[in-house]
Parts: structure tokens; C-alpha cells; sequence
């Protein structure tokens, strides 16, 4: 039978219908969604790339300031320490002054008891002196005092001569007790004048102190409150970014509707012979795909490297929620699934990582990378190579969600 180079009614209706405006304008909607969500992710991206050099920045200038806050607290320890010393020195001083001021009494004391016998062992001499030396004159004088045994004993020449050597040798033991006295006097005047001058130059020490503790005590409020705002920023920076990451997460699950969307979509059209049409759109829906998911003993480990850190094991920041390993310097980093990179770049305090979408809800996150050489939206397959570990070798932390729970990923690696 010949044909005809014309439609027969009922292939034009139906080409008619597959070209409809409707069909046509599902398709290109379902084009301009996957556009956007892209951009949209594309901008997100870039938004955490700049929140994470955010985070990095106060994080180091954190780190500053906790380090300047701890130096002018190690400065006013110190100060305060010496603050104490000086006061105990002062203190001792003055004690010392006190002592001596005391001592200095007790000798002025002893100086006028000693003046007042000397005193009146030189009035007992100038008594004693004028009988002695009229009775040696003339010793007939003693015929013409009366008889009584007192005073002729007092008179007698001897006791006379023997009272007046001890009345010399006590004076001349006042002489030597008040310069024994006079010198003790000089040498606390020159103590007493070297702990004056030691006083006034400890209060001046103690007043300088005082005026550096003060300064130390402002300069160490001034940066322990700098540093409760640095910490504060530091928070506000990471809650942003965490707000980000959790954004690109509703992105990723925007991007596997749209591609359910998509596929849907395509499958209309190839029912419709739009094949050309459904070919353009399962293409645009195999670009969000993922893998097919990574079931026990069906991935690999990531790196050849040593374990050092288990799942769950005690660390410094509680469980481990993941597998550490130590590797070599630039030792290569793979793929342990099939699937795509959600994430590429510097994460938080995780340094450069990866986010991999195996499928099925399953997300591996490997940090801990030198350099990556893979990018956000690439394909990757089971063992293709991610990026490298620093030069000089480091550790790789890898970890893997299930949705939105952290499992061991260790049953998952072989």
C-alpha cells in the first residue's frame, strides 16, 4: 500500500497532542526547577565557603585573644605576687623601724640613768676631794675632831683615800657604759636612717605596683571581655554556617524530588515518542542521581593507612563518631561508594573535606585532606581518586550518616 507523505488524521492528532503547549511548558518548568536549584546550591556553596573563611577568622582571632587574655592573666599573677612580696617587705621594714625606735629608747633611757649616777658620783668626788686634801695638808686636823668612832673611821686617811678610788672607778665605768651607749646610739642612727631610706624607697615600689597591678587589672577585664565577644562571634559564625549546611541539606532533598520529578517526566514523554524531549530530561534527572547505596562489605576503606581511633571510642570530645585513620604524607584519598559529591572544600574545623552521597539516605563525610581534586556535583565511582593527604602525612576522619543519624561505618568498609 502506497503511503502517503501526509499524516492520516489520527498520527496528526497524536503528534498534535505530544507537541502540546502543556506538555512542552511541564517539561521546560521542570528544566527551570532543576536550573534553579542548582543555582541555588551553586550560591549556597559559595555562602559556606565565605562563612567558613568567617569562622576561620574568628577562630583565630579567638585564639588571639584567649592567648592575650591568658598573658595579661600570667601579668597580673606575676604582679600580684610581687604586689605581696613588697607589701611583706614594707611590712618587715617598718617592723624592723619599730624595733629599733624601741631600742633607741631603751638606750636614751639607759643614758639618763647612767648621767644621773655619774652625776652624783661627781658630786660625792667634789664632797670627798676638799677633806681628803686638808687631812694629807695637815694631819693634825684629825686631833681636833671630836672622839666618836664614826666619823674617825670616816676620816680616817685610808677609807678616805680607798672611798675615793672606788668613786673613780665608777665613774670611770659611767664613762665607759655611756660610751658603750653613744656608740650603740650611732650605729642604730645609721640602721635607722638605712631603713628610713629603704622604707621610702619600698612605698615608692609598693605605689608603682600598685599603679601596674591597676593597669594589669583593666588590661585583663579589657581582653577577658574581647574575648567572651570573639567567642560569641565565633559561636554566632558556626551557628550560621551550621544554618547553611543545614540549608544545602534541604537542597539535596529539593534535588531528589525534582529528580523523581524529572524521571516522572520523562517517562511521560517517551510514552508520548517525545524521545528526543524524555532523552534531555532522564539526562537532567541522572545528573542528581546518586549511587545505589553502600550495603556491609560493600565499600572500601578510603586511604592505606593505620586506625587509630574506633567507633565510639573515648576521646577528648566524647565517643568518636567515626573511624580515624594516620596516613603517610600525600597518600591518595578514594571513593568508598559509588555515588556524588555533595561537598567539596574547608568545612568548619574539619580542614578540607567531602561530602559523598552513596544513595539511599547514606553519606559519607571524609576530612582531613591536603588538597581535593575532586569538585561538588562530580559523578564518582568506588575507588576513584578524591584528592591527597597533606605532604607530611596526617589522619583522615571518616564518618557515615543514614539520613540524619551517624552509623559505624566500619561494617560498610573492607
Amino acid at each position: 500500500m502506497k503511503r502517503s507523505g501526509r499524516l492520516s488524521f489520527p498520527a496528526f492528532f497524536i503528534f498534535a497532542f505530544l507537541m502540546s503547549p502543556a506538555v512542552q511548558a511541564k517539561s521546560v518548568s521542570a528544566q527551570n526547577a532543576l536550573q534553579q536549584v542548582q543555582k541555588a546550591r551553586t550560591e549556597l556553596q559559595k555562602t559556606l565557603k565565605a562563612q567558613q573563611t568567617a569562622v576561620t577568622r574568628h577562630e583565630a582571632l579567638m585564639r588571639s585573644a584567649a592567648s592575650k587574655a591568658q598573658l595579661s592573666t600570667r601579668q597580673l599573677r606575676a604582679l600580684n605576687k610581687k604586689q605581696k612580696k613588697l607589701e611583706a617587705t614594707l611590712r618587715l621594714t617598718q617592723r624592723r623601724l619599730s624595733l629599733l625606735v624601741r631600742q633607741q629608747e631603751q638606750l636614751e633611757k639607759g643614758e639618763a640613768t647612767l648621767k644621773a649616777r655619774q652625776d652624783e658620783t661627781t658630786l660625792s668626788l667634789v664632797r670627798t676631794l676638799p677633806a681628803a686634801e686638808n687631812l694629807q695638808k695637815s694631819p693634825e686636823l684629825l686631833l681636833l675632831m671630836p672622839d666618836n668612832g664614826e666619823n674617825d673611821a670616816l676620816l680616817a686617811p685610808s677609807l678616805i683615800q680607798a672611798r675615793l678610788t672606788m668613786q673613780q672607778k665608777e665613774a670611770d665605768r659611767i664613762t665607759t657604759a655611756r660610751k658603750a651607749i653613744h656608740q650603740q646610739q650611732e650605729t642604730l642612727d645609721q640602721q635607722t636612717g638605712y631603713l628610713q631610706n629603704q622604707n621610702i624607697l619600698q612605698q615608692k615600689r609598693k605605689r608603682h605596683s600598685d599603679q601596674q597591678a591597676l593597669l594589669a587589672r583593666q588590661q585583663n577585664l579589657e581582653d577577658q571581655q574581647t574575648l567572651e565577644t570573639e567567642r560569641q562571634k565565633l559561636h554566632q559564625a558556626r551557628k550560621n554556617m551550621q544554618d547553611l549546611t543545614n540549608e544545602i541539606e534541604r537542597i539535596a532533598q529539593r534535588e531528589t524530588l525534582l529528580k523523581k520529578r524529572l524521571e516522572e517526566q520523562a517517562r511521560l514523554l517517551a510514552r508520548r515518542h517525545q524521545m528526543a524531549q524524555a532523552r534531555k530530561v532522564e539526562q537532567a534527572a541522572q545528573s542528581l542521581s546518586a549511587g545505589k547505596g553502600v550495603a556491609r562489605g560493600q565499600g572500601s576503606a578510603p586511604v592505606q593507612g593505620t586506625l587509630v581511633t574506633h567507633w565510639h571510642q573515648t576521646t577528648e570530645a566524647g565517643p568518636a563518631t567515626g573511624l580515624t585513620y594516620k596516613v603517610s604524607g600525600a597518600a591518595p584519598v578514594s571513593a568508598p561508594c559509588d555515588g556524588r559529591l555533595l561537598y567539596t572544600g574547608a568545612f568548619r574545623s574539619f580542614g578540607n573535606m567531602v561530602i559523598l552521597d552513596c544513595g539511599r539516605s547514606q553519606r559519607f563525610v571524609l576530612a582531613g585532606f591536603g588538597a581535593i581534586s575532586a569538585s561538588t556535583g562530580q559523578h564518582v565511582s568506588r575507588r576513584n581518586t578524591l584528592g591527597t593527604m597533606p605532604s607530611e602525612g596526617g589522619e583522615l576522619f571518616v564518618q557515615l550518616r543514614q539520613g540524619t543519624h551517624i552509623i559505624n561505618p566500619a561494617p560498610f568498609l573492607r
